[in-house]
């Protein structure tokens, strides 16, 4: 009699029918060929919730050539003593999908853990079940894919679950994934997983490595829109963490990755799905804040009036300034900008003249290096021309002109032009200023501005904030020196500002 309950050789035999090598199916459904291996061996196991199952049983429909094919495939319907409520020829992928539903529910791992496990009721439907109690991973691609997994198949969050998502990053890794692929899966998921109601604590250690702070830098930036996602780093740097990460998730289970052969990469893991586990390490992440900072003051959409407080708060401080603009920030812009936000709120004007004041003071005693993107700028012009458009040309002619008076009067001030087919890789919608070392602020415009309301990031790390201005300076340096030129970029400004007069 066949073994029923060994998923692995069903799997096998049903793509040995359909002629699909580990490499064809891996490549259909987006995942690494070893993880296809370790299904057909059974090293690795699949969720019965998993997308996976659904990619792979539409891979197979698309791969019955023959009525030989279609022949066989049924026949192991009975072989393998499975029951499949559905038409092969009425609904050819969704039986395909029972089939191998039916089958990896068949498998003995799979009974003992529904029959043994207490964790969530069998009844509810408003979270994953759990499918087994341990399960080892081996291999960094498999442990990155199993984080993935996961997260990507996590319902919409129970009102019933308070708790957030723990994420760790530890390790001397330079990022979760080795793989630019991954990581962007990875980040994608993040999202995802907070748009269905999931809230994100992430706990991260910092070092001076800036290859690995870029990608804290990338993650933090992707998630600025976000409420539901915090990131706190351990404020004691001699605190050993290294060779561990964790990824709990409430009332779902715990992924406890290792690093046992390279620090630097992570290499193994335990997916634990037991309630007794998960509150272990839930506690055992949550004994490390109180050794940690939040790593921005905040990330939400702020009033006009607060935003420009903290801008205002930025430019008092003495120091070096550099700064990317996406947009034209408010010591260029004139003070009618506000009027349609503010009805002349005294406390915002009184704001702005001040910031424009500390500026001008400021470049008396230090050097300020500023980029700006061609293509933005000639976005705001196409905007200030539009006929409802609350940002008039007069106020962006006004900030070119304060821009011309400034590159004229002062030795200091420096200006760079990003070329509009630069390939730099820089979020054209925000706008960050630097202060040597002693700060970064982050400001992004959000949709529906007509309020004036800004997302808002500040970051006092000092580890971060060298990230940062080592970017700015290698940016600095990738610009053509023609593109830095003052005489040269007085012309450029000057001919835009003629475009507008032109209207």
């Amino acid at each position: 009699m066949v073994d029923n309950g060994n998923f692995s050789i069903f799997l096998s035999e049903l793509l040995s029918i359909l002629n699909i090598s580990n490499n064809k199916l891996a490549k259909a459904i987006n995942v690494d060929p070893s993880l296809i291996s370790r299904w057909k061996t059974g090293k690795r196991k699949i969720s019965p919730d998993s997308n996976y199952l659904k990619l792979t049983a539409d891979y197979l429909y698309e791969n019955v050539f023959c009525d030989g094919q279609k022949e066989s495939v049924l026949q192991l319907e009975s072989k393998y003593n499975l029951v499949v409520n559905g038409d092969f020829s009425m609904e050819p992928k969704e039986y395909l999908y029972k089939l191998l539903l039916s089958a990896l529910q068949n498998t003995t791992s799979f009974q003992n853990a529904v029959n043994t496990t207490t964790f969530i009721d069998e009844n509810r439907k408003d979270i994953t079940s759990f499918f087994c109690d341990v399960e080892v991973i081996t291999s960094h691609k498999d442990v990155i894919n199993s984080g993935i997994e996961l997260l990507k198949t996590l319902p919409q969050k129970p009102d019933s679950i308070n708790d957030p998502i723990l994420i760790t990053f530890l390790t001397e890794s330079n990022s979760f994934s080795d793989s630019q692929e991954t990581l962007k899966q990875w980040n994608n998921t993040l999202i995802e997983v907070q748009k269905k109601g999931w809230s994100i604590v992430k706990l991260i250690k910092i070092n001076d490595n800036n290859i690995r702070n870029s990608f804290i830098i990338n993650e933090l930036l992707n998630n600025i829109d976000s409420k539901n996602y915090n990131e706190y780093y351990i404020n004691k740097y001699d605190i050993v963490l290294n060779f561990r990460e964790l990824i709990v998730v409430p009332s779902v289970g715990t992924l406890f990755c290792l690093c046992s052969e390279n620090a630097r990469e992570i290499d193994n893991a335990f997916l634990l799905k037991d309630k007794k586990a998960l509150n272990i390490f839930k506690g055992f992440v949550s004994q490390h804040f109180i050794h940690s900072t939040p790593l921005i003051k905040n990330n939400y959409y702020v009033k006009l009036v607060d935003w420009i407080t903290e801008f205002a708060a930025f430019e008092e401080e003495s120091a070096p300034s550099f700064a990317f603009n996406s947009c034209l920030n408010y010591t260029k812009l004139p003070i009618e900008i506000h009027e349609p936000f503010t009805e002349s709120d005294n406390e915002i004007i009184k704001l702005h003249e001040n910031i424009k004041k500390t500026f001008t003071t400021k470049l008396e005693q230090f050097d300020f290096y500023e980029i700006h993107s061609k293509k933005y700028i000639k976005n705001i012009i196409k905007q200030s021309k539009h006929k409802n458009s609350k940002l008039k040309p007069s106020y962006v002619i006004e900030a070119f002109e304060y821009i011309i008076y400034l590159l004229g009067k002062y030795e200091n001030y420096n200006i760079a032009l990003l070329d509009e087919d630069s390939e730099n890789s820089i979020l054209d919608d925000l706008s960050w200023n630097i202060k040597d070392s002693s700060a970064v602020l982050i400001g992004k415009l959000c949709e529906n501005h007509r309020d004036g309301n800004k997302a808002c990031l500040k970051i006092s790390e000092p580890n971060i904030i060298n990230t940062f201005n080592k970017h700015f300076i290698d940016l600095w340096e990738s610009i053509a020196p023609i593109n830095k030129d003052k005489e040269i970029i007085i012309s450029w400004f000057k001919a835009q500002i003629k475009s507008l007069q032109d209207i």
